[in-house]
């Protein structure tokens, strides 16, 4: 009972739609991984995703994040929000993308009734002309549709190059983003945003952009642990995102009973200890 309460209380769904992406980052991509995208027979389907978020939020989820590699080049994404968003009990559904169709999607995203946006980007300097042409209209696009706090994720080295905090500074500021910088020494890397003029320091891991009442800065630590944060793969693997414990294969349970919302709930409530 102790992990399956613990899972309830404290964290949230990640859900991985797809293994596809426009880039190939090291630490999203699988290095072992024999083929770039999950064939249709093992990914799970539109309605087998729906069915399995549907009991997670009845089992008490509360918040779901749709990452990918990148969720936006699933054909059935903006389906699969309308099916969700509203679920009785469901405070945030969000989202996680490298941004490049962004620009396309975003309109139907809040329509669909998406929460909120996140952005994984690391160093914008480094992007080609066209790439960084379509994060520009992406965080645009976002803002004209609506969405408030989009957040712009990066993954900093121990002593981040001055050209690359400049540029997300910079990059946050002009959209009205909320960043998150994820270092492993956050120390260091708080140490060196002391130095620029435009952040204001308020406690030790939170920072206003000046300039901006609406962006916020935060920083975390590149292995932070959180043992009851979900992790939901395309082929139906449920694990914790720790690594430390068993997965159950969701993706044979749904084979055996589909549609059956009590005998998902029974064997997650098997799997998660209670």
């Amino acid at each position: 009972m102790a992990i399956f309460s613990s899972f309830l209380t404290g964290r949230y769904l990640r859900i991985s739609l797809l293994d596809s992406c426009h880039f190939q980052c090291e630490y999203c991509v699988d290095k072992n991984a024999q083929h770039s995208s999950l064939s249709t027979s093992v990914a799970l389907t539109l309605n087998e995703l729906s069915l399995l978020i549907k009991s997670l939020v009845h089992l008490g989820l509360r918040k779901v994040l749709l990452a990918g590699c990148e969720p936006l080049l699933r054909g059935d994404v903006i389906a699969l929000c309308r099916r969700i968003a509203h679920l009785p009990g469901l405070v945030e559904l969000a989202l996680l993308t490298n941004g490049q169709l962004l620009a396309e999607q975003a309109a139907a995203l809040f329509t669909a009734g998406l929460s909120r946006i996140g952005v994984q980007l690391d160093n914008p300097a480094a992007l080609a002309p066209k790439a960084r042409l379509a994060i520009d209209a992406g965080f645009s696009a976002a803002n004209a549709a609506g969405f408030r706090h989009t957040t712009l994720l990066s993954r900093l080295p121990a002593a981040a190059p001055a050209a690359q905090l400049e540029s997300l500074l910079a990059l946050a500021l002009h959209h009205r983003l909320d960043l998150t910088l994820i270092s492993e020494d956050v120390k260091a890397l708080a140490k060196t945003l002391g130095n620029y003029p435009a952040l204001a320091t308020k406690g030790a891991q939170q920072w206003q952009l000046a300039g901006s009442a609406d962006t916020q800065l935060q920083l975390l630590p590149a292995e932070a642990q959180t043992p009851a944060h979900l992790h939901l793969t395309a082929a139906g693997t449920l694990s914790f995102e720790n690594k430390k414990a068993p997965f159950l294969d969701l993706k044979n349970t749904l084979a055996y009973s589909p549609g059956s919302l009590i005998k998902i709930n029974s064997v997650i409530r098997e799997f998660m200890g209670e």
